[in-house]
């Protein structure tokens, strides 16, 4: 075993002098989790600090047939994910489109950059390729899950029980947890050097959602995200131009001259990650009809249940809310193995306290109302929101009452068949 460390270990110095094309700065040394030094380098003053990858595999365990993933080439990942700081140096550099994401009031510096899109993250790496000369990119699927496992084989490699301060996230232990995100390099990294590969926010991943390119993935949830979010093959899609609040990206680089053959150039079988299956060219017409077969794939797919309302400072059900719940409770029975997140809001008309306490009685007077209809309490988590998170104009008195409400968001496996011809 030690013998395989010190393979391992040499190899990820061996990398470090590749990288002698792509970074000018000095190699700075740093202890990962294993206490080892892991060598990390920067472009310039202003860009992330990185690290080499060796290559490798990682077995894709999400179906009934797991899957051996090889990366075959080395590359390089951010240390950290992209902080406020490093995007603010994008800004006054004339890049980024001169966009300044909130911090949701948790403060900047070495917090990790949120409210980003994947078109966002797509403008500052353009300018920190332009600024460096060098190609920097997101990471992609199959490169943040070896990432994230680092070695590691278990679906779980930071642990997955609660109280751990692993991650930051709802259960995980930090004093931060869902609460803000954390400043950067806060915990311990994994056996790679890289820290926060689970928790705080959600990182964008290059390639898009199977073949919609107006789709893209996010990998390693975020801090509101229970223990489920040390679960590596995590993952969250959504719109290229979402800015989603808790999400924010790492970035990557090529090592030793393969940035012409591309990112996916060094990944085997990505069967299973995201799936996209395109038209083949039409061959010559044959003898004889093709035999034709089916093939099924799955994907993750989010659902957002309308939940229902309440009135000013009131946590009791309405009338009118059996009818929308019940809707809940059929969706239950349809998709027994779906968990459900309720989460309470307000018109934050009162403090933050008084938003979170009456925003989580809310929910849990509605998880009360699933568990009397059969629904199993352990599939239904429920969280109450300080801040408020309008879905209408909160200035008129019809827009607060929208905003006085609980939602339902859920995730169902969604089976597609696609005809195979042989």
């Amino acid at each position: 075993m030690a013998k395989e460390r010190l393979s391992f270990r040499f190899a990820v110095l061996l990398l470090a002098g590749c990288l002698s094309t792509a970074v000018s700065a000095r190699p700075r040394a740093e202890a990962d989790s294993s206490g080892e030094a892991a060598v990390s380098f920067r472009d310039c003053a202003e860009c992330p600090e990185m690290v080499a990858i060796p290559a490798g595999s990682f077995v894709l365990d999400e179906s009934a047939t797991q899957r051996k993933i090889t990366v075959s080439r080395a590359f390089a990942a951010g240390r950290f994910e992209v902080t406020f700081d490093e995007w603010e140096a994008c800004v006054v550099g004339g890049g980024c489109g001169a966009y300044r994401p909130t911090d949701e009031g948790w403060g900047r510096g070495r917090r990790p950059a949120m409210n980003i899109s994947w078109d966002d993250a797509q403008q500052y790496l353009q300018w920190l390729s332009q600024k460096t000369g060098k190609t920097y990119r997101l990471l992609t699927e199959a490169e943040w899950e070896y990432a994230a496992r680092a070695g590691i084989s278990p679906a779980y490699p930071r642990g997955k029980a609660a109280g751990s301060a692993s991650a930051n996230c709802d259960e995980c232990g930090s004093q931060w947890r869902n609460t803000q995100t954390m400043p950067v390099g806060s915990l311990k990294p994994n056996a790679f050097g890289l820290y926060d590969m689970h928790g705080n926010v959600w990182e964008w991943v290059e390639g898009c959602f199977g073949c919609d390119c107006d789709m893209h993935i996010l990998r390693g949830a975020a801090l509101g995200s229970g223990a489920e979010v040390t679960r590596t093959a995590r993952r969250l899609r959504t719109s290229t131009s979402d800015r989603n609040g808790n999400a924010g990206f790492r970035v990557a680089a090529h090592i030793d001259g393969n940035a012409a053959e591309g990112p996916q150039a060094g990944v085997s079988d990505t069967r299973g990650l995201v799936e996209c299956i395109k038209p083949v060219a039409a061959a010559a017409p044959p003898t004889e009809p093709a035999a034709e077969t089916f093939k099924t794939i799955f994907s993750d797919k989010p659902i957002t249940i309308e939940g229902t309302h309440f009135d000013t400072d009131s946590a009791k059900l309405k009338l009118e809310a059996a009818s929308k719940l019940d809707e809940v409770v059929a969706f239950a029975v349809k998709y027994p193995d779906a968990s459900l997140a309720v989460s309470g809001h307000t018109d934050s008309t009162g403090s933050d306290a008084w938003n979170e306490k009456l925003s989580a009685a809310r929910a849990e007077s509605v998880k009360a109302y699933l568990v009397g209809k059969g629904v199993a309490a352990e599939r239904i988590a429920t969280q109450g929101e300080a801040a408020t998170r309008p879905v209408a104009d909160n200035k008129t008195k019809e827009g607060r009452a929208q905003n006085r409400r609980v939602e339902i968001n859920s995730v169902i496996k969604e089976e597609q068949k696609v005809r195979v011809t042989e």
